[in-house]
């Protein structure tokens, strides 16, 4: 029900597989030419995609823990426009990205298994690229890997994004400054008018 705006779990996920993907790759580029030094010169697009991934980790991870709470704001604060909503989750998470990243770190169960049913869901093209067949057409094998993905997902949510949720939610109400009860009419006690 709740969910990140800045970056959501499965582009993080992506991500992931993105750069276990990249590593096999690598690795077997290596094994395949016999040695490191041809095998990295030899596609550019190779270091350039090192490259990148150390530029975006660098620019874009302080940006993705800055704007984290700023969902919670919205669902705390419906009446907030989204902009002052991203502000305010600036403002809340100044001095405290390194003990929401600590958070992430307790919840790895949570985050590496979504990795790992995203490598899974992939199996239909990683395994003809490490060299092993399978004894089904690829089609089939899509069906099976995607199913096996589907499920294990349903799995992991149905046991572990409540509790996931409620953490980050616990971490939120710890961060959000404390207001004053508002009296009135509508919203004070009606017994006390």
């Amino acid at each position: 029900m709740l969910t990140n705006m800045s970056i959501p779990w499965w582009a993080w996920a992506a991500m992931g597989a993105g750069l276990i993907v990249f590593v096999a790759m690598i690795a077997m580029t290596i094994k395949r030419n016999r040695g490191m030094h041809r095998s990295l010169f030899a596609s550019p697009y190779a270091l350039w995609m090192i490259i990148f991934t150390i530029v975006y980790a660098v620019v874009c991870t302080p940006i993705y823990f800055r704007f984290r709470m700023a969902n919670y704001i919205l669902l705390d604060k419906p009446h907030v426009r989204p902009i002052l909503a991203l502000r305010e989750s600036s403002r809340m998470m100044r001095g405290n990205r390194i003990q929401l990243f600590k958070v992430d770190l307790h919840l790895w169960l949570y985050h590496g298994l979504n990795v790992l049913l995203l490598v899974i869901s992939y199996g239909n093209l990683l395994l003809p690229m490490a060299g092993i067949e399978l004894p089904w057409s690829a089609d089939v094998s899509y069906y099976i890997f995607t199913g096996i993905y589907l499920i294990g997902t349903l799995a992991v949510y149905y046991f572990l994004r409540n509790r996931t949720e409620m953490t980050y939610i616990r971490f939120y109400e710890a961060l959000r400054p404390e207001e004053p009860p508002q009296q009135g009419v509508v919203l004070g006690n009606i017994f006390q008018m």
